[in-house]
């Protein structure tokens, strides 16, 4: 062998290693962005939850009007 076949060679094996590491790394990104996309979703789910759960509380704070604030509350009589 010539000193550029094997010049070649070499090359074309970094060439092949280079292939493969950027395909691994294509899945993991892929991979990653699809759990970002899910979490995403779980976020804004529970976001949409929270936002009704506090419309829910205030509606139940004007209709009773027995509760009144925590700090305007008298503790119970066993303290």
């Amino acid at each position: 062998m010539t000193k550029n076949t094997v010049k070649t060679a070499e090359l074309l094996a970094r060439i092949d290693e280079l292939e493969s590491r950027f395909a691994f790394m294509e899945s993991t990104i892929d991979t990653l962005n699809d759990e970002i996309i899910r979490q995403s979703k779980q976020i804004s789910l529970a976001e949409n939850t929270l936002r009704q759960l506090s419309k829910q509380l205030e509606q139940l704070n004007r209709n009773n009007d027995g509760i009144r604030p925590l700090e305007e509350e008298v503790p119970p009589p066993h303290y």
